[in-house]
């Protein structure tokens, strides 16, 4: 019996509908000694007539899978191949997480048929067609801890969740902190992002209803029960729209990419909302219409509780000719901030839609592809760190991509510096059942 205690061990990630098939029939051919060492499946591929013409198998294998315990269905059509689909979830009382990508309304009912008592949920739906949440997964109420959605609406806090302490969502079609808040009172961890990260330049007309909503948020605010937060992450229209007023501890945020600094307004009223120890920053940057000397302005509001910054900074086309004076403003700009740990990640598009300067985006490409050369891959790295030990007094440690400084001092305050250089991680490699 080695030998499917060792082929099964682990996760097992299957990517075409021949593995699927020649691990059912492995499975199947010895259902009762074989079943039990599958706990952790993960099924990534589209559904096809393959699939369709072994429907029979397919549907036999989920109702023999009754030790995992943990199911990931990214293509949640799956479901659909056979009748008792639907009911072979029943069974699988020892699973405790589940991920269901891409599921229609016909996939609903699964959700309704899992006796297992869940902390770990993750489903994704049609952004076209929203899942109401909330009463979508009120069968797991007493006892997920963890949810993570996309495509979903939330329209009332008709089922509180009192175990969960995280909450992603993304694609969330209304922004109301009072639903939030009332359904999962214990929350800890919060990332959330809204259809409206996506909008871009807002008309008028949805200038007006953002802050009517975050004027409605504001509203509801003296009731929510969070006094603090470990963690939030979402986009910065999105946050400001959500009007939350809670002490944060990490903070993710990304300003709109397309337009650059116009959320700059907005950010700041977040930070004096959050106020975060710890900010983690992306923005990409249209040069040079934006003066990198007023970054640490839109900070400002944040001066006293900051201590960790990290920023993703990406930079398009050939307009980024000096950057090494550019970020030299952006670390002069921080100067009266008390921070303790800078870490600065740069990125490079050589064309894309911010493209610059202006006659590249009207359509005039007189600069060539091939004139264009990366402008981090000559940066002086340790120069660079030099003037960030010299502009913040109080910054222990310093990395700039690869190369991070640990900042020591002597007794007259001068900055000595050790580096050392990472190589970044490759992407890890997706399993697979290696006698598929």
């Amino acid at each position: 019996m080695a030998a499917p205690r060792f082929m099964l061990r682990g996760d097992v990630e299957l990517y075409n509908i021949a593995q699927f098939l020649a691990l059912c029939t492995f499975l199947l051919s010895e259902p009762r000694k074989r079943f039990r060492f599958l706990r952790h499946l993960w099924l990534e591929f589209p559904l096809d007539i393959t699939a369709i013409q072994h429907s029979n198998i397919i549907a036999n294998f989920f109702s023999q899978a009754t030790e995992l315990e943990s199911l990931a269905l990214i293509d949640c059509d799956l479901l659909l191949v056979h009748p008792s689909m639907l009911t072979s979830f029943s069974p699988m009382t020892n699973l405790r997480y589940l991920r269901l990508h891409d599921m229609s309304r016909d996939g609903f009912e699964v959700l309704k048929r899992v006796q297992a008592p869940l902390p770990f949920i993750h489903v994704k739906f049609d952004q076209e067609d929203p899942a109401d949440l909330v009463p979508l997964l009120s069968h797991f109420r007493h006892s997920l801890k963890t949810i993570e959605a996309s495509g979903v609406i939330m329209r009332n806090a008709d089922f509180q969740y009192p175990l969960v302490t995280i909450v992603c969502m993304s694609w969330c079609e209304t922004v109301r902190l009072f639903i939030l808040a009332d359904c999962f009172p214990n929350l800890r961890e919060l990332h959330f992002h809204s259809k409206y990260d996506e909008m871009g330049r807002m008309t008028d007309e949805e200038e007006e209803s953002m802050e009517s909503t975050r004027e409605d948020n504001i509203e509801s605010a003296e009731d929510v029960p969070w006094t603090s937060l470990q963690s939030v992450s979402s986009a910065v229209v999105t946050m400001y729209m959500l009007g939350l007023k809670c002490r944060t501890e990490n903070l993710d945020l990304s300003l709109s990419p397309m337009w650059g600094w116009n959320d700059s307004d907005k950010l700041q009223i977040i930070l004096a909302d959050l106020l975060p120890m710890h900010l983690t920053l992306f923005v990409a940057l249209n040069i040079p219409e934006f003066d990198l000397s007023g970054f640490g302005d839109m900070l400002w509001a944040a001066r006293n509780t900051l201590t960790r910054l990290r920023l993703t900074v990406r930079v398009h086309g050939p307009c980024y000719s000096d950057c090494s004076l550019q970020l030299k403003v952006l670390l002069q700009s921080l100067s009266n901030f008390t921070l303790q740990a800078l870490r600065l990640r740069l990125t490079w598009v050589k064309r894309g839609y911010y493209d610059c300067p202006s006659n590249i985006l009207a359509g005039d490409v007189s600069a060539s592809d091939a004139s264009m050369v990366d402008p981090f891959v000559a940066l002086d790295h340790m120069m660079l760190a030099q003037h960030a030990a010299h502009c913040l007094p109080t910054l222990k440690r310093f990395c700039v991509d690869s190369h991070c400084f640990t900042i020591t001092r002597d007794q007259a305050g001068a900055p000595e510096l050790q580096v050392q250089i990472f190589q970044r991680p490759s992407q890890k490699p997706r399993r697979r059942a290696g006698f598929f």
